[in-house]
């Protein structure tokens, strides 16, 4: 039994639906059932993110893709430093988790015609980045907030399964 690319994108916006209710504690996270559920929520988020870089459009130019690669390289160095304990890692996390967003931003905003997946797609890189940056230097975050980056998720993987 052959399962189409369409089926399998519903298949993992179903994941991602279960993954969301398990971030509100729907289930037990105690038991062997919320561990399921968390590692195929990973599974689910990690498979749908790479169907939005694999088939989507989040970043085309090649001047800005290099921009947020050298953000993200820069912000994988500031993690594995403060892991360390070593001296300016926040700093370059900072620089990291706040690079990426702008030069996102600015893209978007330098984006000759935009959709409404495209706003959800500044919503979500805005909001995951800068939860990020809040969690890691425990600045402290609103509850409220905590989830706000999976829920644009969920919706953005949803807009795109549509287009599709």
């Amino acid at each position: 039994m052959k399962i189409n690319k369409v089926t399998f994108l519903y298949l993992i916006f179903l994941i991602l639906i279960i993954d969301l209710l398990n971030y509100f504690s729907v289930f037990n996270n105690d038991s062997i059932l919320g561990d399921a559920i968390h590692y195929l929520g990973m599974f689910g988020r990690l498979s749908a993110l790479y169907f939005l870089i694999k088939y989507g459009t989040l970043v085309t130019n090649k001047f800005y893709r290099t921009l947020i690669k050298f953000g993200v390289i820069v912000s994988v160095v500031g993690a594995m430093m403060k892991i360390m304990h070593w001296p300016f890692a926040d700093e370059l996390l900072i620089i990291g988790l706040i690079s990426t967003p702008l030069v996102y931003s600015i893209f978007f905003l330098k984006k000759e015609t935009k959709s409404g997946l495209d706003f959800l797609k500044l919503a979500w890189v805005n909001s995951a980045y800068f939860t990020s940056l809040f969690t890691i230097m425990h600045w402290g975050i609103p509850f409220e907030f905590r989830y706000f980056p999976q829920i644009i998720f969920v919706l953005l993987f949803f807009l795109f399964i549509d287009r599709y």
